[in-house]
């Protein structure tokens, strides 16, 4: 859904956003509670490269310009151990392609005649095998637990240059998993202007401009335009733009409360509606967020 929320949001660069800060939910409530982790060597051909990006990247998570977690060598005092292994595999097949090549040229090498031809080719799969467990130190139960097989694969043939390696692909597979690792403990903090709806449609010809001069407004003064909604939704309640820009705007000066019911809202009168749909699930992570950050800091 996180990855759904983002491709639906980058559309925004071009169009009338309104600015929202939040902080997405780490996949594991019990992983984001805690202070500290330490992280052990982890096992395999590929373990230690894995442990060391996966360490990187949880380093560097902040909330609020503040580091997150104290992360400590395998061995110290911490409230979880974070353990593992990791190991690469390849193979290749045989595949064919249909190519364009020379079939024909002349003594100084330039191709008179070009032809679509069935050639044979290599198709070279990696698959990175790995297993995480987050051990509670206090208690011996796991906390946090992730296992998988990712691949990649590369057709190539003969006349192909600057081919992958397989140790590229590997290097590309661990990078992914570390920052699958770094999203399922630690919460992410982001900030991103998040689309107007601009639908005019099934208002009156004045009332429509209002809603247009909003929308303008949205560069200049997002506080007036937030207004100018919130007056034109009291006489047309049934409007779903001006239902889901309300929402929006709440959620924007961070009024979780009235956000969240005023996504229900505009979710009430079209269900099936993208943009309520994806505000009312951003407002759900920021919610259970805030709990994870509660339980984190203790508050």
């Amino acid at each position: 859904m996180a990855l759904f929320i983002l491709a639906f949001s980058a559309t925004a660069a071009n169009a009338e956003t309104l600015p929202v800060s939040w902080v997405y939910p780490a996949r594991s409530d019990n992983a984001a509670a805690l202070n500290s982790i330490a992280i052990e060597n982890f096992g395999g051909i590929d373990g230690a490269s894995l442990a060391i990006r996966t360490e990187d990247l949880l380093r560097s998570v902040s909330i609020d310009g503040e580091p997150y977690f104290r992360i400590l060598p395998g061995g110290a005092n911490a409230d979880a151990v974070l353990r593992g292994a990791a190991s690469a595999d390849s193979w290749k097949e045989r595949v064919t392609q249909k190519r364009n090549i020379c079939v024909r040229s002349e003594k100084g090498g330039k191709c008179l005649e070009r032809k679509d031809e069935e050639i044979d080719c290599t198709r070279r799969i990696v698959r990175l095998d790995y297993r995480v467990r987050l051990i509670s130190t206090e208690t011996g139960g796991v906390l946090f637990a992730e296992d998988g097989q990712p691949e990649e694969s590369l057709v190539y043939c003969p006349q192909d240059k600057d081919v992958r390696t397989v140790e590229d692909h590997v290097r590309s597979l661990g990078d992914n998993i570390a920052l699958s690792l770094r999203n399922a403990l630690a919460p992410v903090e982001r900030s991103e202007g998040v689309r107007v709806m601009e639908s005019r449609k099934g208002l009156s010809k004045a009332d429509g401009a209002v809603f247009k001069d909003a929308v303008r407004l949205t560069k200049t003064d997002a506080s007036a335009a937030c207004a100018k909604w919130a007056e034109l939704l009291r006489t047309n309640p049934d409007h779903l733009s001006t239902a889901y820009n309300v929402a929006l705007c709440a959620e924007s000066d961070s009024d979780l409360g009235n956000a969240t019911i005023a996504y229900q809202r505009a979710l009430a009168l079209d269900p099936g509606s993208d943009y309520a749909i994806i505000g009312a699930q951003r407002i759900e992570d920021r919610l259970r967020a805030d709990r994870q950050l509660a339980a984190h800091f203790g508050d």
